[in-house]
């Protein structure tokens, strides 16, 4: 289904938050773009290695492979990162963006709730 909704469309360029290429060269499972990266922004741990992504980086490439007929380009983002270089003004909303989702903030409520009861 989400296949079909891709070759429906024309996409200039798609940007997806997981890494798209390998670390051979580090143990650890750091790109040497992911060490800069580190150097830009407040917080170190905000940019993963591969290692301790799981299944993240499989999952970023199999949709890049998935939608590379039809897609232009295909970059990597780093939204935290992006949103840092922008406004470095927001940072405080930026450390804790994660921690804010209304989804979560739902969820969690629906199980204090249930505890309750």
């Amino acid at each position: 289904m989400h296949q079909r909704r891709v070759k429906d469309r024309h996409f200039l360029g798609v940007a997806i938050d997981a890494q798209l290429t390998w670390a051979a060269a580090d143990e650890r499972g750091f790109r040497s773009s992911d060490l800069q990266l580190r150097d830009l922004v407040p917080d170190s741990s905000w940019v993963a290695s591969q290692n301790s992504l799981m299944a993240v980086p499989v999952r970023g490439r199999q949709v890049a492979e998935l939608v590379a007929p039809w897609v232009g380009t295909i970059i990597e983002t780093h939204p935290r990162a992006c949103l840092y270089l922008w406004r470095p003004d927001l940072l405080p909303q930026i450390r804790t963006y994660k921690d804010c989702r209304p989804d979560q903030q739902r969820l969690q409520s629906r199980k204090k709730s249930k505890r309750r009861a």
